[in-house]
């Protein structure tokens, strides 16, 4: 079963993604803050992260960065990174490190949210398969 990290600072949110996610059989691991996020990703290794908004833009790249770094060195498989917000974001690194597999930009679809975390953790697509960013 895909193991699914959803990282909100609202919990309103959190608990949507969560229905969502649960009804289609995902398991759902939350975070409200990036501290609670960096200890899920510690010991849960999630195969894919939801990343909506959690700290400002500049925080989250660094934060999925870092859970990325955390789940790749403890288990060897590069997670699903999808980012959610109102705005797409730059890369504003130094090495040019772009931290997400997927950007979509809200409001969100919940059959177009399903869609794209089952296309994007299916073994017969490539990660960097392009999606649209809010749905067909």
């Amino acid at each position: 079963m895909v193991k699914v990290l959803v990282a909100d600072a609202k919990e309103g949110s959190i608990e949507l993604y969560r229905n969502i996610l649960k009804s289609a059989g995902y398991t759902v691991l939350a975070a409200s803050t990036s501290t609670e996020a960096t200890h899920l990703a510690s010991f849960e290794k999630p195969d894919a992260i939801i990343l909506n908004e959690l700290d400002g833009i500049n925080e989250d790249h660094a934060l999925a960065k870092g859970l990325r770094r955390i789940i790749e060195e403890g288990t060897g498989k590069n997670p699903l990174i999808i980012r959610v917000g109102t705005t797409k974001s730059t890369m504003i690194d130094d090495d040019w490190y772009y931290p997400y597999d997927l950007e979509l930009q809200k409001p969100i679809k919940p059959s177009w949210l399903l869609h794209c975390l089952s296309r994007l953790t299916s073994p017969q697509v490539p990660v960097n398969h392009p999606l649209p960013l809010n749905g067909p």
